[in-house]
Parts: C-alpha cells; sequence; structure tokens
C-alpha cells in the first residue's frame, strides 16, 4: 500500500489493489502493478507532466532487482512491439515503416501492467469481463489459461496458453485504423479454480501521444471501398470511437479524465465516453 497507485501522481504507476478495476459494473477479481519506461524528475521530456508519463514506484527495499527487470523487459517488449508493427505495414501493402512513422514516433505510449487473479468460491464475475482492448496492440504473457475470446460464431474460446510465447491482441483503433481487416475482438478473463491463481502481464503498446490519427493509406480505400457491414456493426457495439481525427493524446485525455480529475482538456467529440473500467482517482503531483 506504500506505493499505491494515487499516491504515483499522474506518471500512473505503482499497486493497483484489489477492486481497482471492474467492466461493466462488475469488479475484477484481481490485484496488479502498473508501470512504465522510467522518466526521471529532472528530465526534460516534452510530456513531462502528462498522464501515463513519470517515475515509477519500485519496492526497491524489499525488491530492488525489479527496478532493472521491468525496465529491461519494457525495452525489449517495446522492440518485439515495432517488429510487430513492421509485420502488419507489410501486410496492408505499406512501406515496412509506415505504421512506426505515422503512429509510433517519437515513441508508443508503453504501458506495462502485471495482474494476479485469484481462485475463489462463490464468485460469479469473471477475472475481467467481456470488453475489446481501447489502443493499438496489446502483448500478453500468462502462466496459465483463463483468457477467452469471442469467436466469430458468437462462442467463447479459449486462447491457449503456451509456454515461453505471447498472445498480441488487436486493439480498437487498429480496427479503424485498417477499415477492420485487423479485428479487435471482444475477450475476458475466467477467474481462476479454488485455491489457484493466474499471473497475466499485458503490455499495451499504443500510438505516440501527438500522432495524428488518420486512416491508413490503404489501396482499397484509394478505390473506394468502405468497411463492411460487418465492421460498422462491430464498431458501433464494442468502440467509443465515432471519427478519426486530431491526435492519439486527444483520444486518450477522454479515456482516462475518471481517472485524473484534474485533467483539464478541451471538448474532443471523437470519442463518446471516458473509461469506466479504473476506479482509483489520481490527483496530480503537488509542485
Amino acid at each position: 500500500m506504500a506505493l499505491h497507485l494515487k499516491d504515483g501522481g499522474w506518471a500512473w504507476r505503482g499497486y493497483m489493489p484489489w477492486g481497482g478495476e471492474g467492466t461493466k459494473g462488475n469488479i475484477d477479481q484481481k490485484e496488479g502493478f502498473y508501470g512504465g519506461p522510467e522518466l526521471a524528475s529532472n528530465d526534460q521530456h516534452p510530456l513531462k507532466g502528462m498522464p501515463t508519463f513519470g517515475e515509477n514506484q519500485f519496492p526497491d527495499d524489499e525488491l530492488p532487482e525489479m527496478r532493472h527487470l521491468v525496465l529491461e523487459y519494457i525495452d525489449k517488449v517495446t522492440q518485439l512491439g515495432l517488429t510487430i508493427s513492421d509485420a502488419i505495414s507489410v501486410g496492408l501493402g505499406l512501406d515496412r515503416k509506415e505504421i512506426k512513422r505515422r503512429l509510433l514516433d517519437p515513441a508508443p505510449i508503453q504501458l506495462f501492467r502485471s495482474f494476479k487473479y485469484y481462485g475463489s468460491h462463490g464468485v460469479d464475475s469473471c477475472g475481467i469481463g467481456e470488453h475489446s482492448d481501447f489502443g493499438f496492440l496489446t502483448i500478453l504473457s500468462q502462466n496459465a489459461t483463463g483468457l477467452q475470446v469471442l469467436s466469430p460464431l458468437k462462442e467463447w474460446v479459449d486462447v491457449p496458453f503456451i509456454p515461453d510465447s505471447y498472445v498480441v491482441n488487436v486493439g480498437d483503433i487498429l480496427d479503424r485504423l485498417t477499415l477492420g481487416l485487423y479485428v479487435s475482438p471482444l475477450h475476458r478473463v475466467l477467474t481462476p479454480q479454488p485455491n489457484s491463481d493466474r499471473l497475466s502481464i499485458p503490455f499495451f503498446f499504443d500510438p505516440a501521444w501527438n500522432a495524428e490519427v488518420r486512416p491508413l493509406p490503404l489501396s482499397g480505400e484509394r478505390d473506394g471501398e468502405t468497411p463492411s457491414s460487418a465492421a460498422r456493426e462491430r464498431w458501433n457495439r464494442n468502440s467509443t470511437f465515432k471519427d478519426l481525427q486530431g491526435t492519439w493524446g486527444q483520444y486518450l485525455g477522454v479515456k482516462v479524465l475518471k481517472i485524473f480529475p484534474d485533467l483539464s482538456l478541451p471538448d474532443f467529440s471523437a470519442v463518446t465516453r471516458p473509461s469506466g473500467r479504473h476506479l482509483v482517482e489520481i490527483k496530480r503531483d503537488e509542485p
């Protein structure tokens, strides 16, 4: 509790207690740790002081090795995210670095999370309820089964646990930017069996704060192709995006408004509502 999120300021780093996140009115059955790339107090980063940028809260006295391991992990999974982005560019018929140039330069937003789910008797809600991810890519490491995805046949399907592998999940903005060619799926996490637990390490790999959000130059779009009716139906049902405009920071700003009550941003109509997932309010750092 000495590393509680609410004491870490807008950097949004530290311990996320049981009850700190929820899905559609239900409390998620987990606790966790939030981290990200280290931005020291004397660093002159242009986005210093904005949400998600700042210093981590690590238990340096109790676990001195944790800081190095997490920061090294963030760096290596970021490189994996860039490699996956290059592959997506090629798959869409674009230049290999097109997505990186358009969305990820000078640096993607990198949100490290580590969650522990506990099994218990008499719990009806999921570890995490049904939802789609808001951003670009989620790169997930897990130590057990529990993740499920909704198939095109509207059936919940177990995502296999394969040791030493990652699950890569498409987020809502990548779905929209590719006219639905890459699908942002509904997914959930089941509560573990009693007397067991599950460790999950999702890495949210999102566009740069100042990235311009505009459609990718797909060949089909130039030929007048429009998203399929299935894609439009999926966006209307699952996504909080209305339009592709502005910068990613504007999208993220609306999404986190409930978390950061001191945050003052101009109106931005492309996102319909803030996130209801995060239940801990974060006050701005004192000067």
